[in-house]
């Protein structure tokens, strides 16, 4: 997964873009219990973990337990 990001800090480089490490999460999804940390970054800027995200108004947790479906108005 750093190889992958690696490569896109790359290319937002040469495509004179920036990318906000601050605005990402780092979120493993697994019903195992895993303690170690995740340790992504994008150039020397690091991406915060998170316990849940949120896409197209869906939150997905770490954990599976559920997903809430999420409306906005």
């Amino acid at each position: 997964m750093q190889k992958d990001l690696d490569r896109l800090g790359e290319w937002a480089a040469e495509n004179a873009m920036k990318i906000n490490p601050s605005k990402c999460k780092a979120v493993r999804f697994s019903r195992a219990r895993v303690k170690n940390p995740l340790n992504y970054t994008i150039g020397d800027q690091s991406i915060p973990e998170g316990s849940s995200c949120k896409c197209l108004g869906i939150i997905f947790r770490i954990d599976l337990a559920g997903l809430i479906m999420s409306t906005t108005r």
